[in-house]
């Protein structure tokens, strides 16, 4: 007996091994849940992102209960059924690392009963990706678009055909694993007919990152950035700071986390608007524990310089709840909730604005339907509800009701 023990030994340790051996292979293969996931992305990526060159028509129909977002206690409201019809050309083209990314829209906003406010849409952008030194890339961008302004801060019927534009740049030593940097670079303009141009904008923005990376860990992200909004008319530069400590992980499968806290200053140039020093983050998290449903919860509070509203900048506090459902390969729920509140910082001596906050809150559901690979129908409805500190400016309630068709060739 004495004699076999040695061989038992070895048996056991062979076994053992073997064991150890299967585990690290089940290990090192894709659960079943992370397989669909990936799977499920790939069958939702759309035509109009895969390589090469497409072209997206589309019409809309929208219902709204009304349309310059006027309060019923200074006027009667005004609806109206606004029929969209959209064209997309799109190009898109991935070469190893390297991407280029095209497209142009143009559509028209057809207004049925009030034919006099119906107005053309335009967006145009070109962006891409170089790589340069492995794993570094550069990512240079320029867009326009020129659009009506909403009425949910004009708030009567006043038309602001509006324009912006960006052109930025941004590099990148992103990797799986280890320490990297990023830097980027943005310019954005903002400009309005004569009767707004108190609200024409030219934004610099500078920001740079230092970026720890490891798949068991997450990524941890030290930022910083400067944006410099500069007012010509108003004779004003707002400059905001932030320095941020940001996180992202992918907690499993099935659940993931951004947490973006940064500390926030403020300092216009002029005394006449107030300074602002506090906290402001960017936290959301998305979970698929109830799959195949995905819901997103998140929480923002941030500074807002681009507003039509006659004020210095805006203290932005947003919360939102997205859900995602699809009921099959072929139709799809989406949902969403959000809740605003801003604060808005006044020059004290011109331009003041009679609201000092307000409340916007926004419900929008939407339907597709694919009929086939290439064509589907979309319906959605809205509601929409803002609030004031003032009784009588600004405040309004809407809905709207939606239906449209896509073809994508």
């Amino acid at each position: 007996m004495t004699a076999l023990n040695p061989q038992r030994r070895f048996a056991g340790r062979l076994a053992s091994r073997h064991r150890a051996a299967l585990l690290l292979v089940a290990a090192m293969l894709p659960s079943p849940a992370l397989a669909q996931t990936e799977r499920e992305k790939l069958e939702a990526l759309p035509a109009i992102e895969q390589n090469g060159f497409n072209l997206r028509a589309a019409v809309q129909a929208t219902y709204d209960s009304n349309i310059f977002r006027t309060n019923d206690d200074v006027a009667q409201r005004v609806d109206d059924i606004i029929v969209t019809p959209t064209v997309e050309a799109r190009f898109n083209r991935t070469i190893g690392p390297n991407s280029l990314n095209l497209s142009a829209l143009a559509g028209y906003d057809r207004f049925v009963s009030n034919g006099e406010r119906s107005k053309p849409r335009f967006v145009g952008r070109i962006g891409g990706k170089i790589a340069v030194l492995n794993p570094c890339t550069v990512s240079p961008k320029a867009s326009y678009r020129a659009e009506r302004a909403n009425y949910g801060d004009l708030n009567g019927a006043v038309e602001n055909q509006q324009r912006f534009s960006e052109l930025g740049i941004a590099v990148s030593c992103e990797r799986p694993a280890g320490i990297y940097p990023k830097a980027s670079y943005l310019r954005t303009t903002t400009r309005n007919e004569d009767a707004f141009d108190f609200a024409d904008q030219t934004s610099n923005i500078y920001a740079a990152s230092l970026s720890f990376a490891k798949p068991s860990f997450g990524v941890l992200q030290l930022a910083v950035q400067r944006e410099e909004a500069r007012r010509d008319t108003l004779g004003y530069t707002n400059r905001v700071d932030r320095a941020s400590v940001i996180f992202d992980r992918a907690i499993s499968s099935r659940l993931s986390a951004h947490i973006d806290v940064h500390a926030l200053r403020v300092r216009p140039t002029v005394p006449t608007i107030q300074k602002h020093d506090g906290v402001g983050w960017d936290v959301s998290a998305t979970t698929r524990l109830l799959s195949p449903m995905v819901i997103t919860l998140g929480s923002r509070r941030t500074v807002v310089n681009d507003s039509l509203i006659t004020t210095g900048y805006v203290l932005q506090n947003a919360y939102t709840a997205r859900l995602r459902l699809p009921l099959s390969s072929l139709t799809e729920i989406e949902g969403n909730v959000e809740r605003r509140d801003r604060r808005f910082r006044h020059e004290t001596i011109t331009n003041r604005s009679p609201i000092d906050s307000d409340r916007v809150w926004a419900a929008e559901l939407t339907l597709r339907r694919k009929l086939t690979e290439r064509f589907k129908l979309v319906g959605g409805a809205g509601y929409y509800n803002r609030s004031t500190d003032d009784a009588l400016v600004g405040s309004y309630k809407a809905f709207t009701v939606t239906l449209g068709a896509e073809a994508v060739f």
